[in-house]
């Protein structure tokens, strides 16, 4: 039987492309994970890892657009559950997340050449902004990564003529929707009625889980970030903050 020749070596050249970016991935993963809890708690983490620690404590959460969706609420719950609350942890999900964003650059190589599909996944290991916010807490990196890969598998479901690629492109868009989700609903709320609600509601909850209960839960906005944030309903579960000079 005759061998495509041709093939064989499209074959050998996507075998040596596909190496090279799982090792630019397998670098990227380390510069993001290397002393990944060694700087302490931006305000805007510190927030967020509040609320965090808040619903794993009391199961209730609601949307606030000011902090898009509910995917890291929920993922870094069962993290923290299962590893403990500190600041690696807080930024793990991000980190491993962003880390695997320069597979995306595989997606594109029927469009690119083999240098460039190389090139594309180097860029979006070690540009400087993707690595810094992939060692932070926040969504800006993980609603890149996902749309990103659905960008990538509408393309290679036109390219492959695989409708499969369909399915998932749609499946990594609507996570992607869970990450920065920000709609607000029309019309205003009166000031201190959904907070008096929602204390009322949080109270109630922990009493009933044997919880113990020093006055009403804190607003939405949590508390003041200085020196150390953390829950008290939730003790020993703590994150670094910078204190303030004086």
């Amino acid at each position: 039987m005759a061998i495509d020749s041709e093939r064989v070596r499209r074959w050998l050249s996507d075998e040596r492309v596909l190496a090279a970016i799982l090792a630019v991935t397998a670098a990227g993963l380390v510069a993001r994970l290397f002393a990944l809890g060694h700087r302490v708690a931006q305000w805007d983490e510190g927030r967020v890892a509040y609320w965090t620690l808040r619903y794993e404590a009391t199961g209730l959460w609601h949307y606030r657009p000011i902090v898009h969706g509910p995917f890291l609420f929920h993922v870094d719950a069962r993290v923290f559950s299962l590893f403990g609350a500190n600041d690696f942890t807080l930024r793990l999900v991000v980190a491993i997340v962003g880390g695997l964003l320069p597979l995306a650059a595989w997606l594109f190589r029927e469009r690119l050449r083999d240098s460039e599909t190389v090139a594309l996944s180097l860029l979006l290991a070690f540009n400087p902004f993707l690595l810094y916010y992939s060692r932070f807490f926040r969504n800006d990196v993980l609603v890149a990564t996902f749309m990103l890969l659905g960008v990538g598998l509408f393309v290679r479901a036109v390219d492959a003529g695989d409708h499969r690629y369909l399915y998932a492109a749609v499946a990594v868009v609507a996570l992607g929707f869970t990450t920065k989700l920000s709609l607000r609903r029309g019309g205003r709320r009166r000031p201190g009625v959904h907070h008096e609600g929602e204390r009322a509601r949080l109270s109630a909850l922990l009493v009933r889980r044997g919880r113990p209960v020093a006055g009403s839960p804190p607003p939405p906005g949590g508390p003041p970030v200085a020196g150390r944030i953390a829950d008290r309903r939730v003790p020993g579960r703590r994150f670094s903050a910078p204190r303030r000079r004086r």
